[in-house]
């Protein structure tokens, strides 16, 4: 279940924090790469980029778990 920090979000980053704990490597990069985008063009603040990065920091992290064992 979702944080209440995460929920305070908005549904749009909840849902997209959700969908990194399912992706692999390249989706949690190609996703990080949009997130940049969407700063520089001003459709998601860095408050929200920055929770969806430690979201898909924490993915990289346990995916790093599985293949070390």
């Amino acid at each position: 279940m979702p944080s209440q920090k995460v929920a305070a979000l908005g549904p749009e980053v909840e849902k997209r924090i959700a969908e990194i704990e399912t992706m692999n490597l390249e989706q949690v990069s190609a996703s990080l790469f949009c997130i940049l985008d969407e700063v520089t063009a001003g459709t998601t603040t860095p408050y929200q980029a920055d929770a969806i990065r430690r979201a898909a920091y924490s993915r990289v992290q346990a995916i790093k778990e599985e293949l070390i064992g």
